[in-house]
């Protein structure tokens, strides 16, 4: 019995964390809308603190900033698989 209501407490914890998580994501927006052939304007509204950010990038500058958030994505992704192979390899 009180394994069943550790485990149903412990599914509550994960699920109220995940919920968190996805809150999170959907507070935060960007909009890029082009000014000329050369800049870039970037509007991040955050709607859980109420707060608006207006950027201007030139073209260049911010094509750099989206690449390396790719790969820092990318490398996200990637990183528990080769932790796993390192792990294998030592054991």
């Amino acid at each position: 019995m009180k394994n069943l209501l550790l485990i149903l407490l412990v599914a509550s914890i994960f699920s109220a964390n995940a919920q968190q998580a996805v809150l999170e994501k959907e507070c935060i927006t960007t909009k890029v809308t082009r000014i000329d052939q050369l800049r870039v304007k970037v509007i991040t509204h955050d709607k859980c603190k109420n707060v608006k950010v207006v950027k201007t990038y030139s073209k260049k500058k911010w094509d750099k900033i989206v690449a390396d958030g790719k790969r820092w994505r990318e490398r996200r992704k990637t990183a528990p698989k080769r932790r796993k192979r390192t792990l294998r390899d030592t054991l």
